[in-house]
């Protein structure tokens, strides 16, 4: 078990080394990623692809290359659920929710108004006692 933790950890090591060695060495271009396959490992629960990359560079002819990548499953998962929703669906859903919230609040502020002051409980008699529900009123300001 510890086997394999160090020789994941050197993986990824050498990973983070090559991408810094490209990044160093390397020119301006677009790489487009034309094909992919699992080929069935795992770095620290990541899974490894081989990706067939088309590299153009600037001023340059492009070409073709083959890579073994460690993909991260978070970074992937993150990118797939934010391109289902798209900024009009957020901004939509968002003010639905923002107005939801406003108008529980003020329904519940509503409420308590037309109550008017009550008590319930404890050694004293109250002249209005509170009516059944009036702690849910309380309660759904504090969401909003």
């Amino acid at each position: 078990m510890a086997e394999q933790g160090i020789a994941d950890r050197g993986a990824l090591e050498a990973q983070a080394h090559e991408q810094n060695r490209i990044l160093g060495i390397g020119s301006p271009g677009v790489a487009t990623i034309k094909r992919h396959v699992d080929i069935g490992e795992q770095v620290a629960g990541n899974p490894v692809w081989v990706l067939d990359v088309e590299i153009a560079p600037e001023g340059g002819a492009p070409y073709t290359v083959q890579k073994r990548e460690i993909i991260y499953v978070r970074l992937r998962r993150e990118a797939i659920h934010v391109a289902q929703m798209g900024w009009w669906t957020k901004t939509i859903v968002g003010a639905a929710l923002v107005l939801g919230g406003i108008g529980g609040a003020t329904y519940c502020i509503v409420e308590l108004t037309q109550i008017g002051t009550c008590a319930s409980g404890g050694p004293y008699v109250s002249a209005g006692p509170c009516p059944d529900g009036i702690g849910l009123y309380i309660a759904g300001i504090f969401p909003a």
